[in-house]
């Protein structure tokens, strides 16, 4: 059974949406929702299948400048309880 991970992390805000169009971008990798985009916190909902990817993806492009900091993931089977 797949489960649902959620990485939670903060972006610059004025680069939300670059990453959002980044990890759209990337079939299937994860969908991107915004939690405070005054803050910059945002939420990418992905599978145990592919997470670790979309991790590789996040550290490659905070290393290009892109700010991406505070990277924290979560598992369940059951997303609609989040």
């Amino acid at each position: 059974m797949t489960r649902t991970v959620k990485v939670k992390c903060h972006i610059d805000k004025h680069n939300i949406l670059l990453v959002n169009s980044l990890v759209d971008s990337y079939e299937g990798l994860g969908i991107v929702r915004t939690l405070d985009s005054a803050k910059g916190n945002v939420v990418i909902y992905s599978t145990d299948t592919v997470y670790e990817k979309l991790l590789r993806v996040l550290e490659e492009l905070n290393k290009s400048g892109i700010g991406i900091t505070d990277v924290r993931t979560e598992f369940s089977e059951d997303v609609d309880n989040w």
